[in-house]
């Protein structure tokens, strides 16, 4: 939904996208950050989010360059560098339009992403702003 988008509050990693359950969010985002959470953490250095359904506060610690394959090339994008009340590392792109989890990690977990194929025909249509290819 547009309004997850926009101003949504709460981030996802799990039960968003049941089998066999519709369910329809309005300000739950998954593996995104919305805009005005994006915005909120550069501008003030912190923002409120529903993880998961439980209410944490992001803190941002710094932007780093993230090393992921495009198209089978290696690439780096600019990312930002976000820690929870509860001890994880997150890692989100830095682009407004795009701020998409790279990474998340705990002292027990480790979800990354690795590649992006987005040269083929009809595939991955959802993507809206992909990294420069080297």
């Amino acid at each position: 939904r547009k309004k997850a988008v926009e101003k949504g509050k709460g981030l996802t990693l799990s039960g968003l996208f049941e089998p066999g359950i519709d369910s329809e969010s309005k300000d739950v985002m998954t593996t995104w950050l919305s805009r005005a959470r994006y915005d909120e953490l550069l501008e003030a250095g912190e923002t409120k989010i529903r993880l998961n359904r439980l209410s944490t506060k992001f803190t941002l610690k710094g932007e780093i360059t993230y090393s992921l394959q495009v198209d089978k090339r290696e690439t780096s994008v600019p990312a930002l560098v976000v820690v929870d009340a509860r001890g994880g590392r997150w890692v989100f792109q830095k682009v407004r339009g795009n701020p998409v989890l790279l990474e998340f990690s705990n002292r027990y977990y480790r979800e990354y992403l690795k590649s992006v194929i987005s040269n083929q025909p009809g595939s991955l249509r959802w993507i809206r702003e992909l990294p420069p290819v080297k």
